[in-house]
């Protein structure tokens, strides 16, 4: 997965793209998750993350509530 992820055409900042990478890569290797269960959990997190960007942070760790 690269870093360089969009969403509706808009890059994520670049933490979170790490992040994102190396969760998805733990998930994939480690739990040995479906790719319809990868596919779904990029999703979802793209949309936090999405959001998340839209509200000034950059990485999860300045994530505290929704």
């Amino acid at each position: 997965m690269a870093a360089e992820k969009e969403r509706k055409g808009s890059p994520i900042p670049e933490r979170f793209a790490r992040q994102l990478d190396l969760f998805m890569d733990y998930l994939k290797v480690e739990r040995n998750y479906s790719p319809h269960t990868l596919d779904a959990y990029n999703r979802d997190l793209m949309k936090l993350i999405e959001y998340a960007a839209s509200k000034g942070r950059e990485d999860f760790s300045q994530i505290t509530s929704l």
